[in-house]
């Protein structure tokens, strides 16, 4: 029962220390081999279960004058590493359930492009799935603008069939539609949304997995692949540069600055923003490829250079 219990996501977002993705937590436990040693990894050493705004400023005040290292975990999904840290103070927000009604937000299902998407699901359907989370695992992922889907249907359908054919084991491709509501509304400019998503019809999702007594040179495998199967999506955008979803994106993403925020102007930005309300560098993450917030928060705080998952950073 342990053992189902341990792959469960849903239990595993219960658990204050656990990943959706064990390999962000560490490599030296296995619950499969009873001879595997372990270590604390990049899971934080300590936590505070924060249920009200008090918790929540009372952890950042004493991080701050402790000077420790602080990470957030939500609620919500995150694929990236960037809710867990290597000798850190986790800020857990799971049971903060307080809701608050704002009338003026909507959000707006829009079918318009129905027909044009059933088009493509004949290529979803014959993808084989597996759970996306609760596994080790490495992911990549591209948004697909709506102009893309409708002048280059069968181009794109055929890249998917491509992805798929060249597919090793225990992976997963994965097309969701994205499109409408309050992501394509572009009145607002001052945020932090990647304006990919005001355009963007589809959601390419593609997750590759390893058991717990894959080697190292397997995972670093796996890490190449991933790249290499969602970069073939890249030679329809015509030279342009699509960009992805954060919270489901390769760690070796290039040019990752215009991939995530859009561009590196809008990066920058972004980045001044943090700088200004955190000078310190309190709030660290794991999910920043190559160019940390801040001397505190390094991208690869394990001592082999690798993520703690195994697969080498590049």
């Amino acid at each position: 029962m342990r053992h189902i219990r341990w792959t469960d996501s849903s239990w595993r977002s219960d658990q204050v220390g656990a990943m959706q993705y064990f390999s962000w937590e560490n490599v030296s436990c296995s619950i499969s081999n009873i001879k595997s040693s372990c270590t604390q990894g990049s899971i934080p050493v300590f936590a505070v279960n924060a249920t009200w705004p008090e918790h929540i400023r009372a952890t950042i005040q004493f991080a701050s004058t402790n000077n420790l290292r602080l990470v957030i975990k939500a609620t919500g999904h995150d694929l990236l590493g960037r809710s867990t840290a290597f000798g850190s103070l986790l800020l857990w927000l799971h049971y903060m359930k307080n809701m608050t009604l704002i009338p003026q937000y909507s959000s707006v299902m829009v079918l318009q492009y129905r027909m044009l998407f059933l088009s493509l699901l004949y290529y979803f359907y014959v993808l084989n799935e597996i759970d996306p989370t609760s596994y080790n695992g490495i992911v990549g992922s591209r948004l697909i603008p709506e102009t893309i889907v409708r002048n280059q249907t069968d181009t794109l359908a055929q890249a998917f069939l491509q992805m798929k054919r060249q597919s090793l084991s225990f992976s997963q491709l994965t097309i969701s539609m994205v499109s409408g509501g309050q992501a394509s509304n572009t009145s607002n400019k001052y945020n932090s949304v990647n304006p990919a998503w005001h355009t963007a019809l589809l959601h390419v999702f593609y997750a590759k997995g390893w058991p717990d007594d894959a080697s190292v040179e397997l995972q670093q495998a796996s890490a190449v692949q991933i790249s290499r199967q969602i970069q073939m999506l890249d030679t329809l955008a015509n030279g342009d540069q699509l960009a992805c979803y954060m919270n489901e994106a390769d760690p070796n993403e290039p040019n990752w600055q215009h991939r995530f925020f859009g561009s590196q102007t809008l990066y920058n930005r972004l980045k001044s923003v943090k700088q200004k309300y955190d000078p310190s560098g309190l709030f660290v993450d794991n999910g920043y490829h190559g160019d940390p917030y801040d001397a505190k928060s390094t991208r690869s705080p394990f001592p082999d250079g690798t993520t703690g998952s195994g697969f080498q950073l590049v």
